[in-house]
C-alpha cells in the first residue's frame, strides 16, 4: 500500500525536514491521507509516523488504518447536515410568507422556532422568547397570570396550558385591547411537538357582527310589515229578524155528506 499522488511527496518532504532539524509536524500525530491499495483502488486511512533511533541510526515506523466507514459516516454526515440547514431555510422562508402566527415546540413543550408574525401578534419582543423558551413562558409572558389581569386572559391562559398538557387540539379566541380578535389554535403532532397557529380575525368578526346585525335588522323590517298589512275584525252581534204576522185566507167549504 503506497501513498498517492502529493500525499507522497508532502510525506518525504516532512521525514527531510525531521533529519535536517528534528522538527516536524507530522511525527508522533495521525493524518488523513489517501493510500492506493495493490489493485489500484484509493481509500482513506490514518498515518501516524513514529522516530526513534536505534544503534544509532534514525528509524522511522508508519503505521496505517484504515477509515474508509469513518469517512464515509462523515460524508453522510455532511450531507444531512447541507439538507437540514436547506430545508431551515425554506421552512423559515415559508414561515415569514405566512400570515398566521407560528409557534413549534418540541416534545417537552420548549421553543424550537417562531416565526415574526407571532411575535408581532403576541406583542413579544426578541429579548422575551428565544429557542429554548417553555411553553408555559411563552403564554405568561402574553397572558400574565397578575392581580388585575382580565378574567378573559386568565381563563384563556388556563385552557392553552391545559390543553397542552393533555397533548389535545383546541382553539381559543381572545380579544385585546383595542379590538384585535386573535383565535389561537393548538395541534399537537405524531411525535410529541406541539404547533401553536395564531390568527388575527379582527377583519372576520367584525364583518360577521356586520352581517347579523344586517340580519336582525332586515327581520325586524319584515315583521313590521306583516303586522301592518294583517287586520284583526271583531266578530258583528247576532241580528234578530222581526217579521209581520201570516194572515191565511180560506175560500174552501165543506162538501155536504150523504
Amino acid at each position: 500500500m503506497l501513498m498517492a499522488g502529493a500525499d507522497s511527496t508532502q510525506h518525504d518532504a516532512h521525514l527531510l525536514a525531521y533529519l535536517q532539524s528534528g522538527q516536524s509536524g507530522i511525527i508522533g500525530r495521525s493524518r488523513q491521507v489517501t493510500a492506493v491499495t495493490k489493485a489500484g483502488e484509493r481509500i482513506a486511512v490514518d498515518l501516524r509516523v513514529v522516530a526513534f533511533a536505534l544503534a544509532g541510526v534514525q528509524l522511522f515506523i508508519g503505521t496505517m488504518r484504515d477509515v474508509r466507514e469513518r469517512v464515509e459516516r462523515e460524508l453522510r454526515l455532511e450531507a444531512a447536515k447541507r439538507q437540514l440547514a436547506e430545508r431551515n431555510l425554506q421552512l423559515r422562508a415559508i414561515l415569514r410568507s405566512v400570515s398566521e402566527g407560528i409557534c413549534l415546540f418540541d416534545r417537552h413543550h420548549r421553543l424550537i422556532t417562531s416565526n415574526d408574525r407571532f411575535l408581532q401578534l403576541f406583542g413579544l419582543g426578541d429579548d422575551r422568547i428565544r429557542r429554548g423558551t417553555s411553553f408555559r413562558d411563552v403564554i405568561e409572558f402574553r397572558l400574565p397570570a397578575i392581580p388585575g389581569a382580565a378574567a378573559e386572559d386568565a381563563d384563556c391562559r388556563t385552557l392553552l396550558l391545559d390543553l397542552a398538557r393533555r397533548q389535545s387540539s383546541g382553539t381559543v379566541k381572545l380579544t385585546l385591547a383595542g379590538g384585535v380578535i386573535l383565535r389561537i389554535m393548538l395541534a399537537p403532532l405524531p411525535d410529541g411537538r406541539l404547533v401553536m397557529t395564531v390568527t388575527d380575525i379582527s377583519d372576520e368578526e367584525r364583518a360577521a357582527e356586520q352581517l347579523r346585525r344586517a340580519l336582525a335588522s332586515e327581520r325586524a323590517a319584515s315583521q313590521a310589515a306583516i303586522r301592518g298589512h294583517v287586520r284583526v275584525t271583531a266578530p258583528r252581534p247576532a241580528t234578530t229578524l222581526t217579521c209581520p204576522p201570516l194572515i191565511v185566507h180560506s175560500s174552501l167549504s165543506l162538501l155536504p155528506t150523504s
